[in-house]
């Protein structure tokens, strides 16, 4: 109770994270996230899509979709560099 629902849904998502690498031993793995960030602030935002883009480099499958243009556009910014062809972005919207 006594934090907000943006650190909630961070380590609800640490603990899925953790668990999955242990009970595969590391095996890469797939990851749909549903605008999982949404209700982080926007200091702790950049250091999430870190995290996501660190395991995307060891080989796992991440599907994050949004409708938050600020996430959208962190992705765009960090990803592509570091990900190259293996970055695929999709707009629904366009």
């Amino acid at each position: 109770d006594e934090l907000s629902t943006g650190a909630q849904e961070q380590v609800l998502l640490g603990l899925r994270m953790g668990m999955a690498l242990r009970l595969f031993e590391g095996q890469p793995l797939f990851l749909i996230l549903d605008d999982a960030f949404q209700h982080s602030d926007w200091q702790r935002r950049p250091a999430m899509v870190d995290e996501v883009l660190r395991l995307a480099k060891t080989g796992w499958q991440i599907f994050y979709l949004t409708m938050d243009d600020h996430l959208r556009d962190l992705f765009l910014e960090k990803t592509p560099p570091e990900l190259g062809e293996d970055f695929l972005y999709v707009s629904l919207k366009e």
